[in-house]
This record gives C-alpha cells, structure tokens and sequence, in this order.
C-alpha cells in the first residue's frame, strides 16, 4: 500500500553543483578553467570593436573600422583606449 503524498511536497530537485562532474585533466580535477580570449582561441575583435565603438560615441568620436581596433589590440584595456585616442588624433 502506497501513501498518497500532497501535491505541494514534490521532492526537490538536485541542486546544480550535486549534479556537476568535475573536470579533470591529465588525472586531476580541475578547480578553475581560464580562457585566453586575444584571438588565439576565438576572434573577439568583432566584439571589442562593437564595445570600443559604442564607448568612442559618447565622447562623439567616429566608429573605428575593424581593422583599426584589429591592429590596436594586444598588452590591454589601458593600451586600446590610448591607441583608440591616437587614431582619433586626441
């Protein structure tokens, strides 16, 4: 004989980190997982351009061409901005 249950007391779903598998490498698990996203792995110039743009217009400055953001990535965030200005002639 079964006992009826309420239909309010469903049981709980596991919770998402009770259902993950660590990852591991080379025999050992894996803590963390860091991406180098400066074109070796994905070409995110598109993105950052999209960004630079959008911020270069508050300021009322002309879109650069992907080509100009392109050629201008590399060695940060602080670099870009400076290169971004200098091709602005700020």
């Amino acid at each position: 004989m079964t006992t009826p249950t309420a239909p309010d007391s469903t049981p709980a779903a596991p919770s998402a980190a009770a259902s993950m598998k660590l990852a591991a490498w080379q025999g050992q698990n894996l803590s963390a997982i860091l991406f180098d996203l400066d074109g070796t792995l994905l070409d995110s110039a598109s993105d950052i351009a999209l960004a630079l743009n959008r911020a270069t217009d508050e300021f009322g400055w002309p879109a650069l061409t992907l080509d100009q953001v392109r050629n201008s990535i590399g060695r940060g965030a602080p670099l870009l901005v400076d290169r971004t200005a200098t091709l602005q002639g700020r």
